[in-house]
Protein backbone atom coordinates (compact mmCIF):
# COMPACT_ATOMS: atom_id res chain seq x y z
CA UNK A 1 0.00 0.00 0.00
CA UNK A 2 0.84 3.68 0.03
CA UNK A 3 1.88 5.66 3.09
CA UNK A 4 -0.12 8.90 2.93
CA UNK A 5 2.45 11.01 4.75
CA UNK A 6 3.15 14.06 2.62
CA UNK A 7 5.48 17.06 2.87
CA UNK A 8 3.90 20.18 1.27
CA UNK A 9 7.31 21.87 1.10
CA UNK A 10 8.33 19.53 -1.70
CA UNK A 11 5.89 21.13 -4.14
CA UNK A 12 8.12 24.15 -4.77
CA UNK A 13 11.03 21.80 -5.47
CA UNK A 14 9.08 19.60 -7.88
CA UNK A 15 8.10 22.55 -10.04
CA UNK A 16 11.54 24.17 -9.99
CA UNK A 17 12.66 24.20 -13.62
CA UNK A 18 16.34 23.76 -12.79
CA UNK A 19 15.77 20.05 -12.04
CA UNK A 20 15.75 17.70 -15.03
CA UNK A 21 16.10 14.37 -13.20
CA UNK A 22 14.73 13.14 -9.90
CA UNK A 23 15.83 10.08 -7.92
CA UNK A 24 13.00 8.58 -5.87
CA UNK A 25 13.91 6.30 -2.97
CA UNK A 26 10.94 3.94 -3.02
CA UNK A 27 7.29 3.80 -4.02
CA UNK A 28 5.44 3.59 -0.71
CA UNK A 29 4.69 7.26 0.03
CA UNK A 30 2.26 9.77 -1.38
CA UNK A 31 5.24 12.08 -1.88
CA UNK A 32 6.91 9.49 -4.12
CA UNK A 33 3.79 9.11 -6.27
CA UNK A 34 3.31 12.88 -6.54
CA UNK A 35 6.96 13.30 -7.52
CA UNK A 36 6.59 10.68 -10.24
CA UNK A 37 3.42 12.32 -11.57
CA UNK A 38 4.82 15.88 -11.63
CA UNK A 39 8.10 14.94 -13.33
CA UNK A 40 6.38 12.82 -15.98
CA UNK A 41 3.91 15.64 -16.72
CA UNK A 42 6.89 18.00 -17.02
CA UNK A 43 8.58 15.56 -19.42
CA UNK A 44 11.53 15.01 -17.08
CA UNK A 45 13.39 11.83 -16.18
CA UNK A 46 12.65 9.72 -13.13
CA UNK A 47 15.07 7.26 -11.51
CA UNK A 48 13.87 4.78 -8.90
CA UNK A 49 16.35 3.61 -6.28
CA UNK A 50 15.18 0.44 -4.56
CA UNK A 51 16.47 -2.36 -2.35
CA UNK A 52 13.21 -4.30 -2.07
CA UNK A 53 13.48 -7.96 -3.06
CA UNK A 54 11.25 -11.05 -3.17
CA UNK A 55 12.29 -12.30 0.26
CA UNK A 56 11.67 -8.96 1.95
CA UNK A 57 8.26 -8.66 0.27
CA UNK A 58 7.01 -12.24 0.64
CA UNK A 59 3.75 -11.13 2.32
CA UNK A 60 2.93 -8.33 -0.11
CA UNK A 61 -0.71 -8.21 -1.20
CA UNK A 62 -1.84 -8.48 -4.82
CA UNK A 63 -3.07 -4.86 -4.68
CA UNK A 64 0.30 -3.64 -3.46
CA UNK A 65 2.12 -5.47 -6.27
CA UNK A 66 -0.33 -4.02 -8.79
CA UNK A 67 0.40 -0.48 -7.58
CA UNK A 68 4.14 -1.14 -7.74
CA UNK A 69 3.80 -2.31 -11.35
CA UNK A 70 2.04 0.94 -12.25
CA UNK A 71 4.72 3.02 -10.55
CA UNK A 72 7.58 1.09 -12.16
CA UNK A 73 5.97 1.31 -15.60
CA UNK A 74 6.50 5.08 -15.69
CA UNK A 75 10.04 5.17 -14.30
CA UNK A 76 12.84 5.82 -16.83
CA UNK A 77 15.65 3.89 -15.14
CA UNK A 78 16.42 2.12 -11.89
CA UNK A 79 19.18 1.75 -9.33
CA UNK A 80 18.94 -1.54 -7.45
CA UNK A 81 21.15 -2.16 -4.49
CA UNK A 82 21.88 -5.81 -4.99
CA UNK A 83 21.11 -8.65 -7.40
CA UNK A 84 17.96 -9.67 -5.52
CA UNK A 85 16.62 -6.11 -5.84
CA UNK A 86 17.24 -6.14 -9.60
CA UNK A 87 15.46 -9.46 -9.99
CA UNK A 88 12.47 -8.11 -8.08
CA UNK A 89 12.24 -5.01 -10.28
CA UNK A 90 12.31 -7.22 -13.39
CA UNK A 91 9.51 -9.36 -11.94
CA UNK A 92 7.42 -6.19 -11.64
CA UNK A 93 7.95 -5.20 -15.26
CA UNK A 94 11.17 -3.18 -15.26
CA UNK A 95 13.43 -3.75 -18.26
CA UNK A 96 16.70 -5.38 -17.23
CA UNK A 97 18.85 -3.17 -19.46
CA UNK A 98 17.56 -0.07 -17.66
CA UNK A 99 18.53 -1.34 -14.22
CA UNK A 100 21.90 -0.43 -12.71
CA UNK A 101 23.16 -2.34 -9.69
CA UNK A 102 24.89 -0.51 -6.86
CA UNK A 103 26.51 -2.44 -4.06
CA UNK A 104 26.02 -0.59 -0.79
CA UNK A 105 28.98 -0.62 1.54
CA UNK A 106 30.74 1.09 4.40
CA UNK A 107 34.28 2.42 4.58
CA UNK A 108 35.80 -1.05 4.28
CA UNK A 109 39.24 0.38 3.57
CA UNK A 110 39.30 2.05 6.99
CA UNK A 111 38.04 -1.13 8.68
CA UNK A 112 40.51 -3.37 6.87
CA UNK A 113 43.38 -1.06 7.80
CA UNK A 114 42.26 -1.20 11.42
CA UNK A 115 42.14 -4.99 11.22
CA UNK A 116 45.67 -5.11 9.77
CA UNK A 117 47.01 -2.62 12.33
CA UNK A 118 45.48 -4.66 15.14
CA UNK A 119 46.58 -7.98 13.60
CA UNK A 120 42.97 -9.04 14.09
CA UNK A 121 43.25 -12.41 12.33
CA UNK A 122 45.89 -13.64 14.74
CA UNK A 123 44.34 -16.20 17.13
CA UNK A 124 46.38 -15.09 20.12
CA UNK A 125 45.41 -11.45 19.56
CA UNK A 126 41.77 -12.51 19.28
CA UNK A 127 41.95 -14.32 22.62
CA UNK A 128 43.51 -11.30 24.30
CA UNK A 129 40.75 -9.11 22.89
CA UNK A 130 38.09 -11.53 24.14
CA UNK A 131 39.47 -11.33 27.66
CA UNK A 132 39.51 -7.52 27.51
CA UNK A 133 35.78 -7.67 26.72
CA UNK A 134 35.09 -10.16 29.48
CA UNK A 135 34.59 -13.02 27.02
CA UNK A 136 36.07 -16.46 26.67
CA UNK A 137 35.89 -19.49 24.37
CA UNK A 138 34.32 -19.27 20.93
CA UNK A 139 32.17 -16.23 20.07
CA UNK A 140 29.17 -16.07 17.73
CA UNK A 141 28.38 -12.38 17.24
CA UNK A 142 25.25 -10.45 16.26
CA UNK A 143 25.32 -6.68 15.77
CA UNK A 144 22.13 -4.77 15.00
CA UNK A 145 18.71 -3.71 16.17
CA UNK A 146 16.69 -5.98 18.43
CA UNK A 147 13.47 -5.71 16.44
CA UNK A 148 11.09 -8.27 15.00
CA UNK A 149 12.30 -8.34 11.39
CA UNK A 150 15.90 -8.92 12.54
CA UNK A 151 14.72 -12.28 13.92
CA UNK A 152 17.19 -12.30 16.80
CA UNK A 153 15.01 -14.89 18.54
CA UNK A 154 16.23 -17.49 16.03
CA UNK A 155 19.83 -16.81 17.07
CA UNK A 156 18.84 -17.14 20.72
CA UNK A 157 16.97 -20.39 20.08
CA UNK A 158 20.06 -21.69 18.29
CA UNK A 159 22.07 -20.80 21.38
CA UNK A 160 19.50 -22.64 23.49
CA UNK A 161 19.94 -25.81 21.44
CA UNK A 162 23.74 -25.60 21.66
CA UNK A 163 23.87 -24.61 25.31
CA UNK A 164 25.07 -28.02 26.51
CA UNK A 165 26.30 -29.41 23.18
CA UNK A 166 29.01 -26.76 22.68
CA UNK A 167 29.45 -25.23 26.15
CA UNK A 168 32.49 -23.17 25.09
CA UNK A 169 30.40 -21.21 22.54
CA UNK A 170 28.92 -17.86 23.62
CA UNK A 171 26.40 -15.86 21.57
CA UNK A 172 27.09 -12.14 21.99
CA UNK A 173 24.25 -9.75 21.10
CA UNK A 174 25.25 -6.12 20.45
CA UNK A 175 22.45 -3.61 20.02
CA UNK A 176 19.08 -2.48 21.37
CA UNK A 177 15.50 -2.30 20.18
CA UNK A 178 11.86 -2.77 21.12
CA UNK A 179 12.40 -6.51 21.61
CA UNK A 180 15.26 -6.10 24.09
CA UNK A 181 13.16 -6.86 27.16
CA UNK A 182 11.27 -9.80 25.65
CA UNK A 183 14.47 -11.41 24.34
CA UNK A 184 16.20 -11.01 27.69
CA UNK A 185 13.15 -12.46 29.44
CA UNK A 186 13.22 -15.47 27.13
CA UNK A 187 16.88 -16.09 27.92
CA UNK A 188 16.24 -15.71 31.66
CA UNK A 189 13.11 -17.88 31.75
CA UNK A 190 14.75 -20.64 29.69
CA UNK A 191 17.94 -20.46 31.77
CA UNK A 192 20.08 -20.01 28.64
CA UNK A 193 23.57 -19.39 29.95
CA UNK A 194 25.47 -18.96 26.69
CA UNK A 195 23.87 -15.66 25.54
CA UNK A 196 25.31 -12.30 26.54
CA UNK A 197 23.53 -9.00 25.81
CA UNK A 198 25.92 -6.08 25.44
CA UNK A 199 23.44 -3.33 24.55
CA UNK A 200 24.36 -0.34 22.41
CA UNK A 201 28.03 0.56 22.14
CA UNK A 202 29.91 3.30 20.31
CA UNK A 203 30.95 2.51 16.74
CA UNK A 204 34.63 2.39 17.67
CA UNK A 205 33.85 -0.19 20.35
CA UNK A 206 31.86 -2.38 17.94
CA UNK A 207 35.11 -3.02 16.06
CA UNK A 208 36.48 -4.71 19.18
CA UNK A 209 33.61 -7.20 19.11
CA UNK A 210 34.09 -7.91 15.41
CA UNK A 211 37.77 -8.60 16.03
CA UNK A 212 36.93 -10.90 18.95
CA UNK A 213 34.29 -12.89 17.04
CA UNK A 214 34.82 -16.36 15.59
CA UNK A 215 31.66 -16.13 13.45
CA UNK A 216 29.07 -13.47 12.66
CA UNK A 217 25.34 -14.26 12.40
CA UNK A 218 22.28 -12.46 11.07
CA UNK A 219 18.95 -14.22 10.59
CA UNK A 220 16.66 -11.41 9.38
CA UNK A 221 13.27 -12.29 7.94
CA UNK A 222 13.42 -9.09 5.90
CA UNK A 223 16.48 -6.92 5.26
CA UNK A 224 17.28 -5.06 2.03
CA UNK A 225 21.07 -4.88 2.39
CA UNK A 226 22.46 -5.11 5.96
CA UNK A 227 25.80 -3.31 6.06
CA UNK A 228 26.89 -5.15 9.19
CA UNK A 229 27.87 -7.96 6.79
CA UNK A 230 30.36 -5.64 5.05
CA UNK A 231 31.70 -4.60 8.43
CA UNK A 232 32.08 -8.15 9.75
CA UNK A 233 33.79 -9.35 6.57
CA UNK A 234 36.22 -6.44 6.77
CA UNK A 235 37.45 -7.98 10.02
CA UNK A 236 37.69 -11.45 8.54
CA UNK A 237 34.61 -12.90 10.24
CA UNK A 238 33.04 -16.03 8.72
CA UNK A 239 29.38 -15.25 8.00
CA UNK A 240 26.13 -17.10 8.67
CA UNK A 241 23.37 -15.15 6.93
CA UNK A 242 19.70 -15.58 6.11
CA UNK A 243 18.82 -15.55 2.41
CA UNK A 244 16.24 -12.89 3.33
CA UNK A 245 19.12 -10.40 3.41
CA UNK A 246 19.55 -8.66 0.08
CA UNK A 247 23.34 -8.96 0.06
CA UNK A 248 23.41 -12.68 0.86
CA UNK A 249 23.76 -13.54 -2.84
CA UNK A 250 26.24 -10.76 -3.67
CA UNK A 251 28.68 -11.13 -0.78
CA UNK A 252 28.38 -14.77 0.30
CA UNK A 253 29.20 -17.88 -1.76
CA UNK A 254 27.39 -21.19 -1.24
CA UNK A 255 25.18 -19.83 1.52
CA UNK A 256 22.84 -22.53 2.78
CA UNK A 257 20.53 -20.55 5.10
Amino acid sequence: GVNFLFSPKILSVLFDKKYDVVVIGGYYTLTAWLTLFVFKVRGKKVVLRSGTHKYSESNTSALSKFMKRIFIKYVDSYVAYGTFAKEYLVSLGAKSERIFIEFDTVDVKFLREKCIDENCLNADKRNIRKKSLGLDGKIALYVGQLIERKNVITIIKTAEQLNTIIPELTFVIVGNGNQSDSLKSYVHNKNITNVQFVGSVKYEKVAEYYMAADVFMTMSVSDPYPLVINEAMSFGCPIIISRNCGNSIDLISNNGF
